[in-house]
């Protein structure tokens, strides 16, 4: 290796080999045009948190937080209590219980009336039901029954 003196500031020459880049072109990081660089800006992080979101609800993320709320009000009082039953006079009070009351925690907010009322409509003798909250541990169900078509004698 021979010494090369150089003054100050001159830049030191290159020499040309097969297959090798100059110092300058490999220090230079590729240049963005501002368009490119707003769709980085944005589309990056856009496609990020569409990638978590999609995460979460494959995992039941969302499903598992609403049944978490559910026992937790329920656990704070507002539990199914009470139920109070009108309308019946064929239908059995035990029947509209097991209708409406499945599982062991029974939480206010986690119930559906919508399935609540097409698993009372299942009942043979219930033409149409209605089924309302009344906060804090009563449900009230209303319930139309069918006429009879003929007396058994």
């Amino acid at each position: 290796m021979s010494a090369v003196k150089l003054k100050r500031g001159a830049k030191p020459k290159q020499t040309s080999r097969a297959g090798t880049r100059s110092v300058a072109s490999r220090s230079q990081a590729p240049r963005f045009s501002a368009r490119q660089r707003q769709i980085l800006l944005l589309g990056v992080p856009l496609l990020l948190a569409t990638a978590a979101i999609g995460t979460a609800f494959a995992l039941g993320v969302p499903e598992r937080a609403r049944l978490a709320l559910a026992l937790d009000s329920a656990a704070a009082g507002f539990e199914v209590h009470h139920i109070e039953v009108a309308g019946n006079k064929e239908v059995p009070r035990l029947a509209v219980y097991d209708a409406v009351l499945k599982g062991t925690a029974n939480p206010m907010l986690g119930l559906d009336l919508a399935s609540l009322r097409t698993r009372l409509t299942e009942i043979p003798w219930v033409a149409d039901a209605s089924v309302s909250r009344r906060f804090p541990d009563t449900l009230v169900v209303t319930i139309s029954e069918r006429r009879p078509v003929a007396l058994w004698q």
